[in-house]
């Protein structure tokens, strides 16, 4: 049986797909970059791990989540190219796309105004209910999981990247390697009926953090994001988002009812009630595909506002519109000091959980990074003690610096482009930034910062960092019509 994370440059696997990189590796499975022998397609190869493979059903569940993969032939959902069984080796076989998660696009652009966020999400919001259609669950959908993938005449078309749950293994109310923020109550706490409704939930998260910048349901470790959950206040929109129009507000609202029966009665009926808060044209274009709103679809009662519950996490509090956010000392982590590992490929940064300095109006997009102090604790840990502390006013752009020490040197560094991953000394380590402390005893270490498409770069340093940025060079010859191909897939 061929080795799932052992696979190396050139291999061949199941005597037709030719290995040219690996793309991510989660719990569950990892994903290479391959050729498709003899047309030499470039696609998505996720092989299933074999120790998940081992567990009962898991492999026939993985085949089937990519038989329905396929059969669903829905334009917002990844397309499938292969499915079965390689050298004793599950797998799928995705095409591989161009473009960046909303993950990605959330952690540099930090909210997305209403009418960008209603029109990247809808699509996907189709593509949900086309699941439901057929049977099927998502159960884990996330900014991670929604691919904003470009084509060739410049737009931008978002996809989903898999079936969720059903993808890895997993079933309704089975939290573990999930991310926790956007599992409905009901699912966050275990319960045994988890249905289509535990989708809408999540699409309503989604929505809610894109258009106000943090993350709804903050907290230090998994335990205290599923209390927030299931029991902490939801902010309506109006007090973080200047100038929101109210009907959005009491549509996600009606989504995030921790009671499953008191929202919408389906997907589609949720973003039918979204249509009223778009564009003529773009009301006009998805009334075709959920028709227009129907009676007994109107919002329900809205979420207990912030102030009328007992607040369950200390946040540091927005200043009046219009008054500029305090200069104050702000504790900083980086990319990789968020990094949750999960099952959606690379490590993936995880939104700021602060609340905004100011109600969101304008002002800089780029990400505050601003985390509870238990938070940066806990994440100091994850990457050995790598944390820094910078003025309110600091220079976002560059890597964060790390303080060394007389028995230690810093080195911290973003790549560009951001999805780049990084392999330190022959292991895989982060993607897009690299933060940590190194001991000074003069050992040489070496750095590969590699992406699909890009002439890949060898670092060797000691005793001194290699410097603040690695850029890549695009492989501009070998790129194929419309662009060159980066796919961000969920293992």
């Amino acid at each position: 049986m061929t080795s799932t994370a052992t696979m190396h440059v050139g291999a061949v696997f199941a005597e037709r797909y030719e290995i040219v990189g690996r793309l991510g590796a989660g719990a569950s499975s990892v994903v290479y970059e391959a050729r498709m022998r003899p047309m030499m397609r470039r696609v998505a190869l996720k092989l299933l791990r074999t120790e998940v493979a081992a567990r009962p059903d898991a492999a026939e569940r993985f085949l089937r989540a990519g038989r329905q993969l396929g059969e669903l032939d829905h334009p917002h959902v990844v397309t499938m190219v292969d499915v079965g069984v390689g050298d004793g080796v599950p797998f799928l076989a995705v095409e591989l796309l161009d473009g960046e998660t909303l993950a990605a696009k959330l952690l540099r652009d930090r909210f997305v105004p209403a009418a960008g966020a209603l029109a990247l999400l809808l699509p996907i919001v189709s593509a949900v209910a086309s699941m439901h259609e057929r049977g099927i669950v998502h159960g884990d959908l996330k900014p991670s999981s929604i691919m904003l993938a470009r084509q060739a005449t410049g737009h931008l078309a978002p996809k989903l990247l898999d079936l969720g749950l059903a993808s890895i293994g997993g079933r309704p109310g089975e939290a573990g390697g999930l991310e926790p923020q956007y599992q409905a109550p009901e699912a966050a706490s275990g319960a045994a009926c988890v249905d289509a409704r535990c989708d809408q939930w999540s699409m309503a998260v989604i929505l809610w953090e894109t258009l106000v910048g943090r993350a709804l349901f903050p907290g230090p470790r998994p335990a205290d994001i599923i209390g927030a959950v299931t029991h902490a206040p939801i902010p309506p929109l109006a007090q973080l988002v200047a100038g929101v129009d109210p009907r959005l507000d009491v549509c996600l609202a009606r989504a995030l009812q921790r009671d499953p029966s008191r929202r919408f009665p389906s997907v589609a009926a949720f973003a039918r009630s979204l249509l009223p808060c778009m564009d003529d044209a773009d009301r006009a274009r998805w009334a075709s595909v959920f028709g227009t709103p129907r009676a007994g679809e109107a919002p329900g009662p809205a979420v207990p506002a912030a102030h009328d519950l007992a607040p369950r996490y200390s946040q540091p509090a927005a200043p009046p519109l219009g008054e500029p956010a305090p200069s104050v000392e702000r504790t900083m982590v980086s990319v990789e000091a968020t990094m949750v590992a999960h099952d959606s490929g690379p490590l993936r940064p995880s939104l700021p959980s602060a609340a905004p300095a100011a109600l969101r109006g304008g002002g800089s997009s780029r990400p505050g990074w601003v985390v509870p102090a238990a938070a940066v604790v806990v994440l100091a840990m994850a990457v050995g003690g790598a944390v820094a502390v910078m003025s309110g006013d600091g220079e976002s752009e560059r890597a964060p610096r790390v303080a060394g020490s007389a028995n230690t040197y810093p080195v911290a560094l973003r790549t560009e482009p951001l999805h780049a991953h990084i392999d330190l000394d022959g292991e895989y380590v982060s993607a897009g930034v690299l933060l940590r402390e190194f001991p000074r005893d003069g050992r040489s270490h070496t750095l590969r910062v590699y992406a699909p498409g890009y002439e890949p770069q060898l670092l060797t340093f000691a005793n001194v960092g290699p410097g603040e940025l690695v850029t890549l060079t695009p492989l501009a010859a070998r790129a194929p019509p419309g662009g060159s191909a980066v796919q961000a897939v969920r293992p």
